[in-house]
């Protein structure tokens, strides 16, 4: 464990306190500071420590202190509690994932209440549709993961640059053993981190921070995909 990373900790305890102080222990304001405890309690666990555990059981706890509170003071289904549920879930799930009952069911009630508040073709939607056909077996997993691929179709026929979309679009391809569809996604992908970085450069500058952002994700696309076999951009 280094020593800044207890210190975080610290702070954020501090934080904490003199938040729900000041402005109550279910403000926007603690809750945030809520969140960043338990991001620094989790970033000094490790498992070599013999107090890991303890470290992971703090962060869970802060975590499940932001949800409560963003329940009563947002209502279960509001977009900022939903993912808070999600990340709680995603937290407490065991190292091994896959037939975990309890947190299929917790995946389960999150993507419904996704459907319903952001629709069937969100990426927060998608995400946890993806996840939970990683916890059922078939047919249903074929039929979810059909769910997810149309889902990113529709994200990327409204953004045609979203490369994002497509880069999931090119896994999703891959993994139903679809190598044609699969490298056209990924082509589309780069392409599309091409067409942005250099609108960019033209409509900003080269050395604007947002440009070398865009030109990164087009690097980081071209090596993600040339070892699977799509040709460089």
């Amino acid at each position: 464990m280094r020593r800044s990373e207890l210190g975080r900790v610290r702070v954020w305890q501090g934080a904490v306190g003199e938040r729900a102080r000041a402005y109550g222990p279910d403000d926007p304001r603690t809750l945030a500071a809520r969140l960043e405890l338990a991001w620094a309690c989790r970033s000094v666990c490790d498992a070599e420590d013999a107090h890991w555990a303890d470290w992971d059981r703090l962060a869970s706890d802060e975590l499940a202190a932001v949800t409560a509170g963003r329940v009563r003071t947002l209502g279960a289904e509001h977009p900022d509690t939903l993912a808070a549920r999600y990340l709680l879930a995603r937290w407490r799930r065991p190292l091994d994932r896959s037939g975990d009952a309890e947190y299929a069911e917790a995946v389960e009630h999150l993507a419904a209440a996704s459907q319903r508040v952001h629709g069937p073709a969100h990426e927060e939607t998608l995400e946890l549709l993806w996840q939970l056909a990683g916890q059922v077996g078939e047919p249903r997993r074929s039929q979810l993961l059909g769910q997810v691929r149309d889902g990113w179709l529709e994200v990327a026929a409204r953004d045609p640059d979203h490369a994002e979309a497509r880069r999931l679009l090119g896994r999703l391809y891959e993994e139903a053993g679809q190598g044609d569809e699969a490298r056209a996604q990924r082509d589309l992908a780069v392409a599309a981190c091409e067409r942005i970085a250099r609108e960019r450069s033209v409509r900003l500058g080269e050395v604007h921070p947002d440009t070398v952002a865009a030109r990164i994700e087009h690097a980081e696309h071209v090596g993600w995909f040339v070892d699977r076999g799509s040709p460089r951009s």
